[in-house]
């Protein structure tokens, strides 16, 4: 079977709603915040490895990126 695609983005508030800062798919994310603000992070999977047990009517799910994990707001201050 095929590895699942696992891709982390790093979202900020904003006013109009929320803006991508970063996208990474390979390793972790170590990222400078110099603005205040309030975050988030999501990790989104396109399950590959489930493709052996969706069978044929639902292999094509696999392929579908689906969100695994969003973190809550994270509260960023400016430092003084």
């Amino acid at each position: 079977y095929e590895l699942p695609a696992v891709t982390g983005r790093l979202y900020r508030a904003t006013a109009a709603g929320r803006e991508l800062l970063e996208e990474w798919t390979e390793g972790t994310l170590e990222l400078a915040i110099t603005k205040a603000g309030v975050y988030r992070v999501e990790i989104w999977i396109s399950p590959f490895h489930l493709q052996p047990y969706l069978g044929e009517v639902a292999g094509d799910l696999s392929d579908i990126p689906v969100l695994w994990i969003q973190t809550g707001a994270i509260f960023a201050r400016a430092s003084e």
